[in-house]
Formats: structure tokens, C-alpha cells, sequence
């Protein structure tokens, strides 16, 4: 698994890259929580290009969304419509916990048009 991320005014763009799952998900972790260190509060997760997730890297995205939220922020995903990680979410029923979106941009856009 690989993760970037870059800055787009008030939020922080995460890509995940790859598989995560067998402990990449401790990364997956430790690489949200420096963003959300650093005083971040409005995240986009693109994992556009994330080929599995399993359990544990599923409950990362949930802790990482209630530690934002209490602090007053959110956090959109970015997946393919058609892709395995977004037929999780709906598996999981996390496609009615999280806004999804199709494309980065549109994700960053939504905390403009939003109350977040």
C-alpha cells in the first residue's frame, strides 16, 4: 500500500494505493492520524486506486470519521462506482455513513457547498 498527500486550501486530499489489508491497515492509520495531527479537519480519501480492503482497514476509515467528526469535520471517499471497494461499502451499509464521490474535485468541492 502506498498513501500521498496533498493540500487543496482548507482539505487534505488522501490517496491509498494497492492493497490494504494483513497490517497494511496500521499504516492506513498512522498516516491519517499525522494528517488529522496536524489540525486537519476536512478530509477527501481517494482510493480510487485501492484494490482491497479488508476488515480492520474498513474500522480505520470508521475511527478516522468519528475522530473528524468530533472535532467538527468530515471526510468524503473518492471510488469507482463499478470497483470491489465500493461494493464493500455497500455491503457494509458504510455507503450510507460516508458521502461517496466519483472524482477528487468534486469531493473537495462538496465542503464548499457544505456545512462542514
Amino acid at each position: 500500500m502506498e498513501m500521498s498527500m496533498v493540500s487543496r486550501g482548507r482539505v487534505n486530499i488522501v490517496s491509498v494505493v494497492g492493497r490494504v489489508d494483513s497490517g497494511a491497515h496500521m499504516q492506513l492509520r498512522e498516516g491519517l492520524l499525522s494528517v488529522f495531527r496536524e489540525g486537519s479537519r476536512r478530509f477527501v480519501l481517494d482510493l480510487r486506486e485501492t484494490v482491497n480492503l479488508d476488515s480492520m482497514a474498513i474500522g480505520e476509515l470508521v475511527a478516522c470519521l468519528k475522530r473528524v467528526r468530533e472535532r467538527g469535520g468530515d471526510v468524503r471517499l473518492v471510488v469507482r462506482p463499478e470497483g470491489i471497494v465500493h461494493a464493500m461499502l455497500q455491503l457494509t451499509h458504510l455507503d450510507q455513513v460516508f458521502q461517496i464521490f466519483g472524482d477528487a474535485n468534486e469531493a473537495r468541492m462538496s465542503f464548499v457547498a457544505g456545512p462542514n
